[in-house]
């Protein structure tokens, strides 16, 4: 492509060699803004952080902080992540953390009613 452009500027009117320089100009912008990475690490991510001994104990579940991509692709943001086995079963970001440790005593009042029932 780069040996293309010389040869389109010589045969096209000079009015129309501001579409070379879009192309041009697009080309690097979309090179610029491919530079991520794979995000892709399998399951688990070998970069996760295991949270104290890595067992949810009563629960006997799997706990650890990951960084999770975010849509864009070139940004992350810690997860808390609690698994069975070794499927992810719940993923907290830090507001969604944040949210359930203010609501845990709603949320002990709704078990304690779910109990009764059961």
């Amino acid at each position: 492509m780069k040996l293309a452009a010389p040869l389109l500027k010589r045969h096209l009117p000079s009015h129309r060699s501001n579409i070379i320089v879009s192309l041009e100009a697009f080309k690097q912008l979309v090179a610029e803004q491919s530079r991520c990475s794979i995000t892709y690490e399998g399951w688990p991510p070998p970069s996760r952080i295991i949270v104290g001994n890595g067992s949810f104990a009563p629960f006997g579940r799997n706990i650890f902080v990951m960084r999770r991509a975010l849509k864009d692709g070139m940004r992350t943001e810690p997860t808390l992540v609690l698994c069975c086995g070794t499927r992810p079963t719940l993923m907290f970001r830090r507001s969604e953390f944040e949210a359930l440790v203010k609501h845990l005593p709603w949320i002990k009042n709704q078990l304690r009613e779910f109990y009764k029932l059961i």
